[in-house]
């Protein structure tokens, strides 16, 4: 059984347990290299996995908040996007914050696909719906701009 202790973690903690849990998992998702290797810095690196799978999941919740929005509104995606600038910064954010968070706490999940192999959701899958959903959401943009202007 766990604590209210156990889940509401100060940052100084959960600093010292990721640098404590450091072998476990790195940010490329392999055992060693201490903690410097699970930094922020070298997830977000420009080969590192964060760029692109939060870009993806951030894409593909926005393809389909953006898909149902249009339906109910049938106003198009960049015209919601415009209107509800704050709504689509939350989402990028909590997005964010939901991928790093496993991290913060020292599980073995840690926000890298490639942490978590088993399941009908592994890295590669998750890889490809992103890049799905990005492609998407570029084809809604694009059909509206050009249905209505660029300007």
């Amino acid at each position: 059984m766990t604590s209210v202790d156990d889940v509401t973690v100060p940052v100084s903690e959960a600093l010292r347990r990721a640098r404590e849990n450091g072998s476990r998992a790195n940010a490329y998702g392999g055992g060693g290299g201490g903690a410097e290797s699970a930094s922020w810095r070298a997830a977000m690196a420009f080969g590192g996995w964060a760029p692109e799978t939060i870009n993806g999941r951030s894409a593909m919740v926005g393809f389909v908040i953006g898909e149902a929005a249009k339906r109910a509104t049938g106003e198009g995606i960049v015209t919601l996007a415009h209107d509800h600038v704050v709504s689509v910064a939350a989402v990028l954010a909590v997005v964010t914050l939901a991928s790093f968070a496993p991290s913060a706490f020292g599980v073995d999940y840690t926000g890298n696909p490639r942490s978590k192999s088993d399941g009908i959701f592994t890295a590669k899958i998750e890889k490809i719906h992103g890049r799905l959903a990005m492609m998407g959401i570029l084809y809604e943009v694009a059909t509206e701009l050009s249905a209505r202007g660029f300007f």
